[in-house]
Order: structure tokens, then C-alpha cells, then sequence
């Protein structure tokens, strides 16, 4: 079985960014422009590795990743932008 996400660096760099971009949002409140930029690349992303015939598990590990950040940017709350 081959790995999609290991054998692609392009897909790495995406959804690197996309996990940053969240991460930024996390630590710095900066409003919701850095979470709406996550998630396009993270959807553009996703949707190049199934393309590129990443497996399920591939994507679900990936994809919970980012809802695990997304959830702690959300209950970090308290945002006055």
C-alpha cells in the first residue's frame, strides 16, 4: 500500500500551510480571515489527494487533525474582532 500524502511534497506543503494558517489563528485571535484562508487550502488540498487516489484513512487523519485545531480555536473564544 502506498502512501499518498508521503509519496506527494506538494500535498505536504498544503496542508502544512493549511495547519498553520489554523495554528496562527489559535495563538493570535486574528480573526477570521487566517480560519477562511485555512480552510480553502485545506479543502484544495484534500480534494488533490483524492484525486491523486489517497486512501480514506489517509484523508481522515489529516482531516482530524485540522477539526482537532479548529475546535480549540473555537473554544479559545472570546473574540471582541
Amino acid at each position: 500500500m502506498d502512501i499518498v500524502l508521503f509519496a506527494n511534497p506538494i500535498l505536504l506543503v498544503l496542508f502544512g500551510i493549511a495547519i498553520a494558517l489554523c495554528a496562527v489563528d489559535v495563538f493570535r485571535k486574528s480573526g477570521y480571515a487566517f480560519r477562511i484562508a485555512s480552510g480553502v487550502v485545506f479543502v484544495g488540498a484534500l480534494v488533490y489527494a483524492l484525486l491523486l487516489g489517497a486512501s480514506m484513512q489517509e484523508v481522515l487523519l489529516v482531516t482530524l487533525v485540522m477539526f482537532a485545531l479548529n475546535l480549540t480555536a473555537f473554544f479559545n473564544g472570546g473574540r471582541d474582532k
